[in-house]
């Protein structure tokens, strides 16, 4: 059967269903070929022969011709149904050709529809339920691959049914995961959780390595989406080194790209491009156009980060070809919007907006909330762009509607839930066999019973039952009551304790605030006074000469040194604490007001990112954040004069808006990073340059307020990269 692994659509087949003996018969027939001709023609017998009156032979690889002469042999050989059906699914599970595997499903499907009425032999029967369900699965998996969700979810119901009925576990398993791929591309991750949960555990139950990996890889994907990269990249590597083992090469693939989009999230666009690039030639090989596509765009966006603009636009195309050739809605939608946001980036708003909005149209079909949201974003930018902020507006409405609706705060309480309820079954599979096995005792005896004693002691356990039953459940309802009420009263004095903590600190804050700028002025005061009695006495005696005239230079340094830390001090108590209006911010244009206030005596060339967004935000504060960051960055440099150098980047994550200052100057010592940011901290590096070890401490509190995070990466000799995040 073919099972959906992640959302990027990669696929894994299950073993196949026909004996060891008629598969070792078919790949030496293979072999046998391959080994005694040079060439293979198209001398094939009529089309009657191959059981389909649609199949274009000349648009088939040379391997699958090969693969369906030899199936074909048998099958015309044998007059058993059994082996037919399983000649015929080699195909099916052994070609990845669209137009070839779905034709013979089909086959199967109908072929054995015709069957079921008449055969009663319960063994062939069971085999062919087998066989009828994995058509099914099949089926929906085509409908899923073309956008159509609602009919692969219907196909999939029916797969289920038949599989829990004949107790197929291991086709079970791989149903699981596909109806929760579907679910996870509709943004119902709680349902996916749950979906995969089970998979996993019916495949460690019967051992399944191959299923295992599927449902890791799976549930990994979850874990990458709700930003836990370090549980992801757990499960990717268990999944990737089963695959290993198993030589699997579509799995392989899966998992080396799933990891490459971990690296892209960190910013290693270099490991990233490897997986990736690694990734391709597996699916160049296994002629996996599906997966071609997928990889295609993600090194089409890798070099999108890397400003290699030119480039990512000819993957991307490359990816939308290959997916529009086997009808793949959701992926041309995917890739359509990829194209619109190269184009924006290059200022062609034109052909962004309509690559954009052909986009949306297409996720709106599909009903995707996910590809909904981004199209709706690269619709808000091009809009603003064009400065029509009332339509800009509109999708960006759109946009937050759509990025709520996908991964919020149910959906990590989901994980946990589904995690825990997992962990539990497990742990409670060994007793509930114990159960199982007593119950079955049970049975026996009874059914060793006089059929009136049977019949009584039925009706008692049947009582027994009802009356456990109801008095468990008015237990429960009554313990579901009591816990409420306390829940709500425990809520209600928690809130109440809150409030009145807030009011303490709100009152604290105030106070502290009141004694800092009391303090400032009470100290400011006699430094001034200083200073002027400094000034007094060098202007009356003006032939001041030796020690005394130094003393009186270094006492004068002092007092402005000290005034300059007040200052800083009020500056670090103040931050944050504005009531500024959330306006858009023109970037570029705040960049270059901070660069032309900035000292730059040396002449340090400052480079800055073209064509960052506008944005929704604090404009003061983040004046604030990046006028600090640059103003060290250029004060801090080493280089000779003209040799320094400042870069201010730009990306656009889904929740967030990061900017990256960085320099190559001297970097900052390990034993320094950690404590960089607190108050009154100095990195040493350089002498001669007054810092009063406050400026980063403001950085750190105005981005923290913010809810974004500040990160810094620093090399001895090499220069250093402050990265910080501002929610969007």
């Amino acid at each position: 059967m073919k099972c959906f692994l992640s959302l990027m659509s990669f696929t894994v087949r299950f073993e196949c269903n026909c004996p060891g003996m008629l598969r070792l018969c078919i790949i030496f027939i293979v072999i046998s070929l391959f080994t005694e001709m040079d060439g293979y023609g198209q001398n094939y017998a009529p089309v009657k022969y191959y059981l389909i009156d649609s199949l274009d032979l000349q648009n088939v690889s040379q391997k699958d011709r090969l693969l369906i002469d030899s199936v074909l042999n048998i099958y015309h050989g044998s007059r058993s149904d059994t082996t037919r059906i399983n000649a015929i699914s080699v195909i099916v599970e052994e070609s990845w050709d669209d137009n070839v595997w779905p034709k013979y499903n089909q086959w199967v499907h109908d072929f054995i529809a015709g069957k079921l009425g008449q055969e009663s032999d319960s063994a062939t029967l069971h085999h062919f339920k087998k066989a009828y369900a994995g058509a099914l699965n099949n089926i929906g998996y085509l409908y899923n691959s073309k956008g159509e969700s609602d009919q692969a979810l219907a196909y999939y119901d029916k797969t289920l049914k038949i599989q829990q009925e004949i107790q197929d576990k291991p086709g079970m398993a791989g149903t699981f995961i596909n109806t929760g791929y579907i679910f996870l591309n509709q943004g119902l991750i709680e349902k996916a959780l749950e979906y995969y949960y089970n998979s996993l555990k019916i495949e460690e139950e019967i051992q399944n390595q191959r299923g295992i990996a599927t449902a890791l890889n799976g549930i990994g994907y979850i874990n990458y989406k709700q930003g836990e990269t370090g549980k992801a990249f757990e499960s990717y590597n268990r999944s990737l080194t089963i695959r290993t083992e198993l030589n699997d090469e579509y799995g392989i693939a899966t998992c080396l790209n799933n990891i490459g989009l971990i690296f892209k999230d960190l910013g290693e666009w270099d490991k990233a491009l490897e997986y990736y690039q690694k990734c391709l030639v597996i699916e160049d090989k296994l002629g996996d156009k599906t997966g071609i596509a997928i990889s295609k765009g993600n090194i089409g966006a890798i070099y999108k980060s890397l400003g290699e603009l030119e480039k990512a636009l000819k993957y991307y195309a490359e990816g939308l070809e290959i997916r529009k050739g086997s009808d793949d809605k959701l992926g041309i939608s995917h890739s359509l919007n990829s194209m619109a946001d190269i184009m924006l980036l290059q200022g062609d708003l034109k052909d962004a907006r309509i690559y954009a909005m052909q986009s949306l149209v297409l996720a709106k079909e599909l009903d995707y909330p996910i590809y909904i949201r981004d199209a709706a974003e690269t619709l808000t930018n091009v809009a603003r762009k064009e400065n029509q902020w009332q339509e800009a507006f509109k999708y960006y409405q759109l946009y937050i509607q759509m990025r709520d609706s996908v991964f919020n705060e149910e959906t990590i309480t989901a994980t946990i839930h589904q995690k825990y309820k997992y962990k539990y079954e497990k742990e409670a599979l060994a007793d509930s066999i114990r159960d199982l096995q007593r119950e079955r005792m049970k049975e026996a005896q009874l059914a060793a019973s006089e059929a009136e004693k049977e019949r009584l002691l039925l009706r008692a356990e049947k009582q027994k039952q009802q009356t456990i039953f109801l008095t468990s459940s008015l237990i429960l309802v009554i313990l579901f009551i009591g816990f409420v009420y306390n829940r709500l009263k425990f809520i209600n004095g928690q809130k109440k304790i809150i409030q009145e903590q807030k009011g303490e600190l709100e009152e604290m804050n105030q106070e502290l605030r009141h004694f800092a700028s009391v303090t400032s002025h009470d100290l400011k005061t006699p430094l001034r006074g200083i200073a002027n009695l400094v000034s007094m006495i060098e202007n009356d005696y003006p032939n001041l000469e030796g020690d005394l005239k130094k003393y009186f230079g270094l006492m004068r340094e002092r007092a402005v040194k000290m005034n300059e830390l007040i200052n800083g001090i009020l500056a670090y108590s103040k931050a944050g604490k504005q009531r500024v209006a959330i306006e858009r911010v023109n970037v570029n244009t705040l960049l270059e007001s901070i660069i032309d206030h900035i000292n730059n005596e040396n002449g340090v060339e400052i480079k800055v990112m073209p064509n960052i967004p506008d944005l929704l935000c604090n404009k003061t504060q983040l004046e604030q954040v990046l006028s600090n960051l640059i103003s060290n960055a250029v004060k801090y440099n080493h280089k000779d004069k003209n040799n320094g150098q400042v870069e201010v980047n730009y990306s656009s994550q889904v929740n967030f808006h990061e900017f990256t200052v960085s320099d190559n100057g001297p970097g900052i010592p390990k034993n320094a990073q950690s404590s960089i940011f607190e108050l009154f901290k100095k990195s040493h590096n350089k002498k001669g340059i007054d810092s009063s070890g406050i400026g980063l401490s403001i950085v750190k509190k105005l981005v923290s307020q913010n809810g974004g995070k500040i990160t810094l990466t620093s090399d001895l000799g090499k220069g250093s990269s402050f990265k910080f995040t501002w929610p969007k």
